[in-house]
Formats: structure tokens, sequence, C-alpha cells
């Protein structure tokens, strides 16, 4: 894994999320918080012509989901989780996929 400027994300990681491998301060980064109707809301930078399927599980160990699909602009995007009634915890990760 080639990690030019040493932050623990490899470059072709940081590449494909639209963040600088040359730049620790650059970086891939999504925030969890709730929309109005107090659903959880992740929001994330995106990439243009990349596709990001959010995925969740509701207990570590446990198969990831795929929950839904943002499609990129290079502009910041939300989504939000419509589960209901919503679990007690739930992980989240982004995958992002050339499209």
């Amino acid at each position: 894994m080639v990690d030019t400027d040493g932050d623990g994300i490899s470059d072709n990681a940081e590449i494909r999320f639209g963040s600088n491998p040359n730049d620790p301060l650059s970086r891939f980064q999504f925030t969890l918080g709730k929309d109005p109707s107090d659903q959880p809301q992740l929001a994330w930078s995106t990439k243009e012509n990349e596709a990001y399927h959010i995925e969740y599980c509701d207990a570590l160990g446990q198969p990831w989901q795929q929950l839904g699909t943002v499609y990129g602009t290079g502009q910041a995007q939300n989504f939000v989780d419509p589960t209901s009634p919503r679990p007690a915890k739930r992980f989240y990760r982004v995958v992002a996929y050339e499209w």
C-alpha cells in the first residue's frame, strides 16, 4: 500500500474519494447527524463520476448490507437512513465505485 502523505489512507483510496494523496490534511470524511425528522443523516464530499454505496450493519461482525446509493456531483451530498423503527445501534460505511 502506497501512502505518500503518511495519513494512513492509501494513495489509491484518496484518489478514488477525491482527496489529495500528497496532503495529510486532505482525506475522505463523513459526518453523521440527524435530519429535521430525527433520522440519521450522513454527509460527505463527493467526486464526479463516482457512485457511493451506503452500507450498514446493526452489530459489528454481521455482514454489511446496502442501504442506498448516492451519485457524486463534486459537491457535498447527504443521505438519510429511512429505516423505521430505528435499531438501538447502527454502523455505517460508504464504499466508492466508479460509474
